[in-house]
């Protein structure tokens, strides 16, 4: 909190840094984008901090927001208080790098994270060599539970991980990291395999289609909350319940399953193609069809407990961000004729 006239009041600086924003920008709109905001938050944060201060910082209209003469007070204050907070982030972390290694404790999960992690820890480091930095194989339910125990200080979680536990979910913070469709994975001899629309090839196949299949799955031991999650998509939103299947306890099993007719699959899109880039078998994706479904795009976040925040965090949420942006831009060019 800062404080301001020698009372203490409930001013944080991303409040500062949203009235920095509308000030420079004069418009709500242009300041939420360049925040990569929603309008509707920002004006809600910006209304919060003028009662908290008690006095209007801007005039509004349909047409025009300007600043009030309070509000020009306030701006010269914000912006010193703003540079003296970057100064004082700037110094700690220059200390850090000459200090003893800082421990940063990140949770992981197979091929979840396999495509962005190690590019994010590496412009990571560039930047903070003397963190020390500690991996660990865990299953997303556990890796919530170390969140909450300060065992982990970074836990990379999908969304509906966090649905299964809503009362955990209160208890985190969470950033979009991917989003990818879900496939469902069929032998090419299954009829739902060549019913293709000529129009629409990629035209998603309902979920209650799939009623009757036998599901392979992965093994509770590999991923316990899998089988939970199909059933209760299955029921809820295909209006069946699943015939459950042989489980695996990696991707590879289970796609050479799908391809020798044992059953079919539901993967995110994004873990199917990572695999079979792995496995470089032609015989294999040729007796596999991979078909999207009629589901909500599979979510993966990055997650930090709001009990026990890391520093550390801020900064590592930036590298995925590069990442992200390297990635996007790779995914252009290669789209390049």
């Amino acid at each position: 909190m800062c404080g301001f006239g020698g009372n203490q009041l409930s001013v944080e600086l991303r409040h500062l840094r949203y009235f920095v924003a509308v000030a420079e920008e004069l418009s709500f709109r242009k300041a939420a984008k360049r925040l990569h905001i929603a309008q509707p938050p920002l004006g809600r944060q910006i209304r919060d901090l003028e009662e908290e201060i008690g006095t209007p910082l801007f005039d509004r209209s349909r047409n025009y927001v300007r600043l009030t003469g309070a509000g020009q007070v306030f701006l010269a204050g914000a912006r010193e208080t703003l540079e003296a907070a970057a100064r004082a982030i700037a110094g700690a972390r220059k200390a850090t790098r000459s200090a003893v290694p800082v421990p940063f404790r990140i949770g992981k999960f197979g091929s979840f994270t396999a495509s962005f992690l190690s590019q994010a820890l590496s412009i990571y480091k560039d930047s903070h060599p003397n963190v020390s930095i500690s991996l660990f194989g865990m299953d997303p339910q556990a890796q919530l539970d170390g969140l909450l125990a300060d065992q982990l200080d970074l836990a990379f979680v999908p969304t509906l991980d966090l649905l299964l536990r809503r009362r955990v979910a209160k208890q985190i913070e969470a950033q979009p990291v991917l989003r990818s469709p879900l496939m469902v994975l069929l032998p090419a001899g299954h009829p739902l395999a060549a019913q293709a629309d000529a129009d629409r090839p990629d035209k998603a196949i309902p979920l209650s289609k799939l009623s009757g299949e036998v599901f392979l799955r992965f093994s509770a031991d590999q991923n316990p909350s899998y089988t939970m999650h199909l059933v209760r998509e299955c029921r809820r939103r295909g209006k069946f319940r699943p015939r459950l299947g042989p489980e695996g306890s990696d991707h590879t099993d289970l796609i050479n399953l799908v391809a020798t007719g044992e059953g079919i699959m539901l993967e995110a899109q994004f873990l199917f193609e990572e695999a079979m880039a792995r496995l470089r078998s032609a015989s294999l994706a040729a007796r596999v069809v991979a078909r999207r479904v009629g589901f909500p795009l599979v979510e993966l976040v990055a997650a930090w407990s709001k009990a026990h925040p890391s520093p550390l965090v801020a900064d590592f949420l930036k590298a995925l961000e590069s990442v992200s942006r390297l990635r996007k831009g790779n995914a252009g060019r290669s789209s390049q004729p």
